[in-house]
């Protein structure tokens, strides 16, 4: 990881990253010494192949949620909710208005339609 960057001398102070090998981790370790790398050369800096975040979005993915049936591509499964008030409903959608948009208002037009289709299926 880097520590530090002195750009007026064009050195790189690095800290090793332990980590052990898993699906998204490559292992990685250090000397047991402090030492000077690359003193008559130049080195290049890459992103890691390892993902630190992965494995934690990955652990908490493998735990049950019920909102895992909300985002099923074949068939999703949101839980049933109270239609809200017309009243509110259409404080909502005066909200929406007042975004300011792109100038074609495309998105806006899109977020207005899905409100409407949203307020019908309440009402059926």
């Amino acid at each position: 990881m880097v520590r530090d960057i002195d750009w007026k001398n064009g050195r790189v102070t690095l800290d090793a990253m332990y980590a052990e090998e898993d699906r998204y981790l490559l292992s990685s370790g250090a000397s047991r010494k402090a030492e000077m790398l690359f003193e008559r050369g130049y080195a290049t800096l890459d992103e890691s192949v390892s993902d630190y975040v992965a494995g934690r979005v990955d652990a908490r993915l493998q735990r049950p949620s019920h909102v895992f049936g909300w985002f099923d591509p074949v068939e999703p499964r949101p839980h049933a909710v109270t239609p809200l008030p017309d009243a509110e409903a259409a404080d909502l959608l005066r909200l929406i208005d007042s975004f300011l948009v792109h100038p074609r208002g495309t998105y806006l037009a899109r977020c207005k339609a899905k409100m409407r289709r949203w307020k019908n299926s309440w009402s059926r």
